[in-house]
């Protein structure tokens, strides 16, 4: 059986052309709009930032608070949200599973604090104290100009904020402990107020000319 041709005439074939020409301008414009689409969005930018965590509010002068330490989470931030001067700060740590020794770093006060004593407790834990203000070391500062919600805290973190930072703690081990935070008793603020008097009378009786 042969096979047969059917050829179009001249005209109709111009015109089928002129239909596959526009067609394919059609999807070229299609394509080139997909991809300029495409250009704007193929480059995007991601950012990872290391910061500080968002400070624990203390807002108790005598407090304890619970805390956790890792290898890749070391770094505890917190605020004095009690209104007054705290002027010590105890940690009582331990290390999970195995004991771990804790020990004061370079300069721990800076600033802060200017003494420090660290105790072995007979459950293995052991209690670093932080303590003593003077003309050089402000103690733990209070926040100011905070704004106080309904509930009584601080909406946002105003400073100053501090942070307790162990360095060296082995991968897969933990630490657990408390932080404590207190203010002079009121016995010790008299005592102090009346050694401060006495030493500024005695200091005026020096200073007077003698008749």
């Amino acid at each position: 059986m042969a096979l047969g041709l059917h050829l179009l005439p001249a005209s109709q074939s111009e015109g089928v052309l002129v239909k596959f020409s526009k067609l394919f301008l059609l999807l070229a414009l299609v394509v080139l709009a997909v991809s300029v689409a495409k250009a704007d969005t193929i480059d995007p930018t991601v950012i990872i930032r290391q910061v500080d965590p968002p400070p624990v509010p203390i807002t108790d002068p005598n407090g304890t608070i619970p805390l956790s330490f890792s290898a890749s989470a070391n770094v505890f931030a917190f605020q004095n949200d009690t209104g007054t001067l705290l002027y010590s700060l105890s940690l009582t740590l331990f290390g999970y599973p195995q004991g771990l020794d804790f020990n004061f770093g370079d300069n721990p006060g800076d600033g802060i604090f200017s003494s420090f004593s660290k105790t072995i407790n007979q459950d293995g834990s052991q209690t670093l104290l932080f303590f003593g203000i003077d003309e050089f070391h402000t103690g733990l500062l209070p926040s100011t100009g905070c704004n106080v919600d309904s509930d009584g805290d601080a909406d946002d973190f105003c400073g100053p904020v501090y942070t307790i930072e162990l360095d060296g703690i082995p991968p897969k081990e933990f630490v657990f402990g408390t932080a404590t935070v207190s203010t002079p008793e009121p016995a010790t603020l008299l005592l102090l107020s009346t050694g401060l008097v006495g030493l500024a009378a005695f200091r005026r009786r020096r200073s007077s000319p003698q008749a």
